[in-house]
Parts: C-alpha cells; sequence; structure tokens
C-alpha cells in the first residue's frame, strides 16, 4: 500500500508539472502568434502607404467629392500617414479628439495611453472586376487622375483604370477588459456610408510608432520621433512599429514585475499574472 501511494504522489507530480509546462507552452505560443499577425498586419499597410495607383504626383489628383467624418483622412487632407493622441503630446490634434472629431464613435473602446495610427493609399492592382458598393475609387490614366464614387461612376474609359481607395485607422480597443488591435476600415465613411470595423488579434495591450524624419534632404532619416508635426510627416522616410503582446490568460504562479521599452515609451508590467512580449520592425515608406 506504501508502495503505491508512493507511485501515485510521483505521477501526480509529474502529471501536475506536465500540465503546467504544457499550459505556459500554450499561452507563449498563442502570445507569439497574435503579435506577429498584429506586426505583420500594421506593417504591410504601412509600406502602401501614399501609392496612388500610377499617379507619382497626388498633386495632380483632384475630386469633386465632399468626404464624410473619417478620423481625418479624408480624401488627399495633405497627411498621408498621421500619427496622432499620441500619450507623449498634449493636447491630441483638434480633428482626431475623439469627443469632437471625426472619431466619435471610437470613444468607448479605444484603449487610454495608446497611440493611433491613420493610414491611406489606393489598393496594389487596379480593379478587375465590379466596384464594391458604398466604396469610393481612383479613377486614373497615369497622368491625371479623380476620385469617384461607386454609385456615381460608369465604367471607366479607354485608357484609365480604377484604384480601390483604401484608407484606414488601426487602434487599440479595450471591450470587457480584453485589450485587442483594431482595424476600422474608412473607405465607406470618406463617402457618407457606414465604416467596418473589426478587431484583428486579442492580448496586443499597447501601439506605439516613431517616425523617423528627414530633417536636412540627405534622403535618411536623421531622428525618430513619436509625434511629429504635419511638416515633418511629409519628410518622415521610415516609420518603427513596437506593439506589446500578453497572453490571452493570466498565470496564477507568476506575476510580472518586468517593463517594456517600446521606443522613448516604457511600459510596466503592473504586477499581473500576464506573460509579455515586444515586437518590433522598421519600415522604410516608399512611397513619401
Amino acid at each position: 500500500m506504501t508502495i503505491g501511494l508512493l507511485i501515485s504522489l510521483v505521477m501526480g507530480t509529474i502529471f501536475v508539472g506536465s500540465s503546467r509546462a504544457h499550459a505556459e507552452d500554450d499561452r507563449y505560443a498563442r502570445m507569439i502568434e497574435n503579435g506577429r499577425f498584429a506586426l505583420e498586419q500594421i506593417t504591410t499597410d504601412l509600406r502602401m502607404v501614399s501609392f496612388w495607383g500610377e499617379i507619382l504626383d497626388p498633386g495632380i489628383i483632384t475630386t469633386a467629392l465632399t468626404a464624410g467624418q473619417d478620423c481625418g483622412i479624408g480624401i488627399l487632407n495633405g497627411s498621408n500617414a498621421i500619427l496622432y493622441n499620441n500619450p507623449n503630446s498634449s493636447p491630441p490634434t483638434a480633428q482626431f479628439d475623439n469627443t469632437t472629431g471625426g472619431c466619435v464613435a471610437l470613444t468607448g473602446s479605444v484603449r487610454a495611453g495608446t497611440d493611433q495610427l491613420a493610414i491611406k493609399h489606393t489598393s496594389g492592382r487596379a480593379l478587375t472586376s465590379g466596384m464594391v458598393r458604398g466604396t469610393g475609387y481612383l479613377r486614373s490614366n497615369g497622368t491625371a487622375g479623380s476620385f469617384i464614387k461607386d454609385a456615381d461612376s460608369t465604367a471607366a474609359p479607354t485608357g484609365y483604370a480604377d484604384w480601390q481607395y483604401l484608407p484606414s485607422l488601426y487602434y487599440i480597443g479595450d471591450t470587457g477588459g480584453v485589450p485587442r488591435l483594431c482595424q476600422l476600415q474608412l473607405n465607406g465613411v470618406a463617402f457618407g456610408v457606414t465604416s467596418s470595423d473589426q478587431c484583428l488579434a486579442n492580448g496586443i495591450e499597447q501601439l506605439h510608432v516613431q517616425f523617423g524624419i528627414d530633417t536636412n534632404g540627405d534622403g535618411t532619416a536623421d531622428q525618430y520621433k513619436s509625434g511629429p508635426t504635419a511638416a515633418e510627416i511629409a519628410n518622415a522616410l521610415t516609420a518603427r512599429v513596437y506593439i506589446l503582446v500578453r497572453s490571452d490568460t493570466p498565470d496564477p504562479l507568476y506575476k510580472n514585475n518586468k517593463s517594456y521599452q517600446l521606443g522613448d515609451l516604457t511600459v510596466a508590467g503592473g504586477g499581473d499574472g500576464f506573460y509579455r512580449r515586444v515586437f518590433s520592425s522598421t519600415i522604410k515608406l516608399r512611397n513619401p
């Protein structure tokens, strides 16, 4: 009986240890998967900033359309990538204020103290089939272009192609205490249609972006700023994206008292049981 009890105790200890190790591995695996996916989504979109189909000079693009409330990234408003509501900047830019600007719908869901990143460009390929209802397009022949609304348009004339307009807003949503990377697709909003809002990855606690600014015109980034002015954004050559991701569930036997560095932003672990990890990437803005 004594030998049997000892064997049972040993087997129980092995089982508990194995279960805990499996749970830790699962938390880490999910955390890394969410972090990599979130970073890839943002960096892929950032690489397309200011891509306007075949047109190299956005100054020749015209439009007779009136943009709706779209969080300040309307049709050719002069700032193609905008970092705003930065926790290091006060007050936030008025047009992006959740209480008075175009982002009123986000007021209850944005996680406090996190960056929001607005990006706009057209799709990487010209349209080959019918237009999507409630969206806008850039119609271009490479030397001239104009924004059109799908409901007001006819088939593109010979020599012209239609490129879907893709403005979007990335932010950290916080619903029910679960942080998520979310994307507000603003094509429809820019043309007076309801926006499309979706959350892409769970556990993303912080989004922080620094832009590499060319201050002397030599084609290299001379300084990185997390709160650039509109003039500085016009001279941004690169962007550094940082995200802080946590595990889906806490470990009751773990206390996270670490601190995490996201460029010029430091985030404390808070003493809870969540595992965390920082992911970062530097992206060349190819279409300044």
